[in-house]
C-alpha cells in the first residue's frame, strides 16, 4: 500500500493573478481522494461546488488532469511524473452560460440539432475569460 506523502496534504487558498484580470474571491483546491491521489479544482468562495476547470477541458466525461493519481490508464507514480495541465474560467457569468452548453453536448441526442449543440459549446469555450493552470510535482530526495 503507498502512503499518502506528508507534503501534499487536502489544501485550499485563494487564486490570484499578478495583473488582477480575473474575479476576487477563487480558492485553488487541492482534494485528498480515497484512493492514494488527489482532486485539484478552482471554485468561487461563495458556491464552492461550482468547479470552474471541468467545464472548459475535454473530455467533458472523463477530465484525467484535475486527477492527481490513480485512474484514467495512470498509477500514482505515472501521475505524478508528468505535469497536469488545463484551463479554467475567470468568471461567474462564463461559468453559468458554459454549464448549461455542457449538459447539451453530453446529452445532445435529446437536442433538436447535435451539431448546434457542439458548435454552441465550442464558441462559448473559445469565448470565455480563462486561465491556464500547470501543476507539477517535483520529488526532493537526499
Amino acid at each position: 500500500m503507498l502512503a499518502k506523502p506528508s507534503f501534499l496534504k487536502p489544501h485550499s487558498m485563494p487564486a490570484t493573478t499578478s495583473n488582477g484580470s480575473w474575479e476576487a474571491g477563487l480558492l485553488f483546491r487541492v482534494k485528498s481522494q480515497k484512493e492514494h491521489g488527489w482532486f485539484l479544482d478552482i471554485v468561487p468562495a461563495e458556491a464552492n461546488t461550482k468547479d470552474y476547470i471541468y467545464p472548459v477541458n475535454l473530455p467533458l466525461r472523463s477530465n484525467g488532469n484535475q486527477t492527481l493519481g490513480p485512474g484514467f490508464g495512470e498509477t500514482v507514480k505515472s501521475s505524478l511524473a508528468h505535469p497536469h495541465e488545463m484551463n479554467f474560467l475567470l468568471s461567474r457569468s462564463d461559468y453559468d452560460r458554459i454549464s448549461d452548453l455542457v449538459g447539451n453536448v453530453l446529452r445532445s441526442y435529446q437536442t433538436k440539432d447535435p451539431d448546434k449543440a457542439l458548435s454552441d459549446y465550442t464558441n462559448a469555450v473559445d469565448r470565455a475569460k480563462k486561465g491556464s493552470l500547470r501543476v507539477a510535482i517535483f520529488v526532493l530526495q537526499d
